[in-house]
């Protein structure tokens, strides 16, 4: 399979000043995307998707210094769950996923969660084997929170797929990252008042443009909230 990456905004990184910049963007993404798969065959229409979000927040520290923190948040489609079974040395039956992107991701979860594949690897995860291991080194054993949302399926003809995907959630569980506040001064900004951004309601010392969309940014965060809470509610069903 083509281990390509394919920019389907045709723009690279785009500035975006509100929460109807971002899904604008987005849909055009997705337009894209869907117009590739109509004009390519089923195989090369199997693709993993990566939309990556980037939030800057500044503030006045009391030293007079401006304070950065960077937020990322990063939305793969890893798709693709079809899988290859067959018989290991042991006569039990296995599997591998179809696509090479997973197979690897497969490998870097087992070899992070695996003490004795840890130590037969000298400690060198095979992030770098594919495109998608790359991307993705972050969210599997790197310094970002990550959650996953599994499909799952209560019907007989996929019982195979479901229980795959039940395992390799478990594995995933198991992995152990490492969270990291990117956050930094600006040592060499002169400090002006129209630098200086005005404080929220009630305090807290960070502050937001004037005229910034506020409520569609506390909107998003609260439906965000909802979506980690209900997504961990049915992990620990």
């Amino acid at each position: 399979m083509d281990d390509a990456i394919h920019d389907l905004l045709g723009v690279g990184n785009v500035h975006c000043n509100s929460i109807t910049d971002v899904f604008h963007w987005l849909q055009i993404g997705l337009n894209a995307k869907q117009s590739s798969n109509n004009n390519s065959n089923d195989d090369l229409s199997i693709s993993h998707t990566l939309f990556t979000l980037t939030l800057e927040q500044q503030w006045v520290s009391k030293e007079g210094l401006i304070q950065h923190r960077l937020s990322t948040a990063s939305f793969s489609d890893l798709c693709g769950t079809d899988r290859v079974f067959m018989l290991n040395a042991l006569d039990q039956t296995t599997s591998l996923p179809k696509d090479v992107g997973l197979q690897t991701l497969e490998r870097v979860v087992n070899t992070l969660t695996d003490p004795a594949l840890m130590y037969g690897s000298n400690g060198n995860i095979p992030y770098n084997q594919t495109t998608l291991t790359t991307l993705l080194k972050d969210s599997f054993g790197g310094r970002a929170q990550t959650l996953l949302i599994l499909c799952v399926s209560p019907l007989e003809r996929d019982c195979n797929e479901t229980i795959c995907n039940l395992q390799f959630a478990f594995k995933v569980q198991c992995v152990r990252n490492y969270v990291i506040m990117n956050t930094f001064s600006d040592d060499n900004t002169p400090i002006s008042p129209e630098a200086i951004m005005p404080d929220l309601p009630g305090g807290g010392g960070c502050g937001i443009p004037v005229g910034a969309d506020t409520f569609g940014l506390q909107f998003a965060a609260s439906q965000w909230y909802k979506l980690v809470s209900n997504a961990e509610g049915l992990f620990s069903k």
